[in-house]
Parts: C-alpha cells; sequence; structure tokens
C-alpha cells in the first residue's frame, strides 16, 4: 500500500494525534525523526509532514508506517499532502515570483468561481460519450446496470462488524463466517425501513458496509462516527434537512462529524435520497477520490479550451482527493445531473437516474487526459 491510500481525514486524525501526544512523544511513538525540510501548516500549528504521513497511513489502511517504510520529500509527501489540498512550507529558497503567483492562484476564489462557470457550461465531448456508451453496451461491465444499479454489489466479512451497532437485521448473520455481499438494492431495504421509523441509525450502518466492503478498518472507523453521532440523531436531523432543504444543507450537517468524510457521508445522503423522493433538491450522489479525481482532469481540460492556463492548480484544489465543501458538492451535484441528462439523449438506451454516471466514472469507464494549455482537442 502507498501514500495514495491517505485520505484528507486520515491527515486530520494524525494531526489530532500529534496534539495530543505531542510532538516528541508523537514522533518517538511511530519511530520518526524531525522534519528537516518539509512541514504541514494547519491552524497555525506546524507538523513533521513525514510523520504525519506515516501515522494516516495507519488509520487509512491499519498499517502504520515507520520512517524506513517509505521516503520523504517533494515527490512524495509533500506531493500526497498538497494533492489533498493541505500546505506543506519547507526551509527552502523562497520560491521566485511565477512561483507565488502559482501557489496564489491555488487558493482564489474568483478563479475558482470562473472555471466552474465553464465547467457546468461545457457539454461532455464526443469521446467521453463514445466511452460511457461503451461501457453501457458490454454485458460484463455496464451492461448489468441498464435497467438500475440496485444489484451493484460489495463483499464484506459479516463477522468483522460484531461490535457495531445497530446492525440492520436484514443483512448477514455476523455470527457466521466467510464473506457475504451486500447490494445497492440492499442498503436501499434498509432506508425504506428507516423511512418508516424515522431512526436512521441502521441505515448508515448499512450504507457503510457497503462502502467500506472487506476493507480491514471499516467496522472500527464506523463505530467512531456511530460515538461521536449523539445517539444517531445527527443520521436524523441530516435527512431531516435533506428533506426540507437539500443535500447541500444536509451534506454540510454531516460535514462537521468526527471522523465521517465526504466519500462516506454521501453514500448515507444518496441512499437516504432513494428513498425521500419528497426531498427537495438534486437528489443526492456519492462522491469519492476516484470521481473526484476524473473530474479534476476534465475540469482542467474545459479550463485550458476557455483559454485559462492556470487552469491545472485551481482544477488541483477545487477537485483534491477529499475534503470538499459543500459548495463543491452543489457543484458536483448539478455537474451530475445535467451530463446524465446529455446522456439520455445521445445514448441509447442510457438510463434516467444519475447514480449510473456515478457508477461509471468510479469504475473506469471514461479517463480524461489532461491537455496542455492551447493543445487540439
Amino acid at each position: 500500500m502507498g501514500l495514495g491510500d491517505i485520505q484528507y481525514d486520515d491527515i486530520l486524525a494524525a494531526t489530532e494525534e500529534f496534539r495530543r501526544l505531542g510532538r516528541d512523544n508523537f514522533l518517538q511513538t511511530y519511530g520518526f525523526g524531525r522534519a528537516r525540510s518539509y512541514e504541514l501548516v494547519l491552524d497555525g500549528m506546524r507538523y513533521d509532514s513525514k510523520a504525519i504521513a506515516g501515522v494516516a497511513h495507519g488509520h487509512a489502511t491499519g498499517d502504520f508506517l515507520t520512517a524506513g517504510d517509505f521516503s520523504g520529500g517533494a515527490a512524495t509527501v509533500a506531493r500526497r499532502l498538497r494533492d489533498l489540498g493541505f500546505v506543506v512550507e519547507t526551509g527552502e529558497t523562497p520560491p521566485n515570483r511565477a512561483t507565488l503567483l502559482e501557489r496564489l492562484r491555488k487558493f482564489d476564489q474568483e478563479l475558482a468561481d470562473k472555471l466552474d462557470k465553464a465547467f457546468l457550461a461545457q457539454p461532455l465531448p464526443e469521446d467521453a460519450v463514445a466511452s460511457l456508451a461503451r461501457w453501457l453496451a458490454d454485458p460484463d461491465r455496464g451492461g448489468r446496470y441498464a435497467r438500475g444499479t440496485a444489484s451493484h454489489g460489495i463483499d464484506y466479512l459479516p463477522s468483522s462488524w460484531t461490535a457495531v451497532e445497530p446492525w440492520p437485521a436484514s443483512l448477514a448473520d455476523r455470527s457466521v463466517p466467510g464473506p457475504r455481499t451486500v447490494t445497492r438494492g440492499d442498503v436501499t431495504a434498509v432506508a425504506v425501513a428507516a423511512s418508516r421509523s424515522e431512526n436512521w441509525a441502521e441505515a448508515f450502518v448499512a450504507s457503510q458496509v457497503w462502502g467500506y466492503g472487506r476493507r480491514g478498518y471499516g467496522p472500527g472507523r464506523t463505530r467512531t462516527v456511530l460515538d461521536h453521532s449523539w445517539d444517531g440523531e445527527v443520521f436524523d436531523w441530516a435527512v431531516s434537512l435533506l428533506r426540507r432543504e437539500g443535500p447541500v444543507v444536509a451534506y454540510e450537517k454531516l460535514n462537521g462529524v468526527h471522523r465521517l468524510g465526504p466519500a462516506f457521508l454521501t453514500k448515507f445522503l444518496y441512499f437516504a435520497g432513494l428513498v425521500l423522493p419528497e426531498a427537495k433538491g438534486l437528489p443526492p450522489l456519492i462522491l469519492d477520490m476516484r470521481l473526484a479525481r476524473v473530474l479534476r482532469r476534465y475540469a482542467t481540460n474545459v479550463g485550458h479550451d476557455a483559454g485559462h492556463d492556470w487552469a491545472a492548480p485551481i482544477a488541483r484544489r477545487i477537485w483534491r482527493d477529499g475534503g470538499w465543501t459543500s459548495h463543491r458538492y452543489d457543484v458536483y451535484l448539478r455537474w451530475m445531473h445535467a451530463i446524465n441528462s446529455q446522456l439520455t439523449t445521445e445514448v441509447n438506451g442510457w438510463p434516467a437516474s444519475p447514480d449510473i454516471l456515478e457508477l461509471a466514472l468510479f469504475a473506469g469507464a471514461w479517463h480524461p487526459s489532461v491537455r496542455p494549455p492551447g493543445a487540439a482537442r
């Protein structure tokens, strides 16, 4: 496993532990020395970047890296932290004016808004439509979901979830060894039951089981979220907001819950939205790292086509690997629903529900290659 497994929330967890233990104890506990060049800067504090990355990898995968397990520096740790949207500073020679301007562009909201405007106005190009059409036509790929995504399943180990409560009765018996499969349809059924009882904690658990699959840290992280959910009330509040004010406001509510990152809170919102046709606004969809990386590349190309030579650093910032704002989620939903509507008119048999587009992008049905400014389309 590499540094690419580390997500935004894993870095935050490592920095929390750093503050709790203190720098010296933290470094000694995990086998690191002081940073020689690169430091993570967050909320006015400085952290040894390589040590933070090693511990964050442990939070992400269960495998805590020590200093000898990987190399630090600009091409590894610093790059990963910056890709996730964090600030990394060095003791190197001060950057020249061009580099300073490049850094400023990363945080220029006006440029981000300009890129979003072009991004939302641009229809999907012909090559992308063709790639997605081939995916849908392939019976071993998207063809299986031409009539809906309910059968899309993930393997998991029920026995690894024994410490997580409440457990949905309709999922597998946790005393039975071996793997089982949970589908989107299975999770939706739990959400239907929650919509009747108005108790959404079991639906949250089901969405996390489906989301984590066989990843060993999933049950522990889910239990931590539940411990900070005010006995599950936060999920009821989020659903209430989804009904009355829409997915963006509900996203804001859940985005502050300890250890519940956007990729997994949007899974819960997605399944809740499937059973709440009366909810206000666009139906919620899942947003995770894989989809953000596709949109990062595509947004860069759209910006370059519009003559914005600064598009790449802005796209890296707004479509980073995690930690997306509610505004970013709003842009994502608007784009996904608009592009899915385009596909229903241009691809024979393309389903009306945009979760098919989410699944297609997650499955790698389209890989846009970044073009340099001025390159032919």
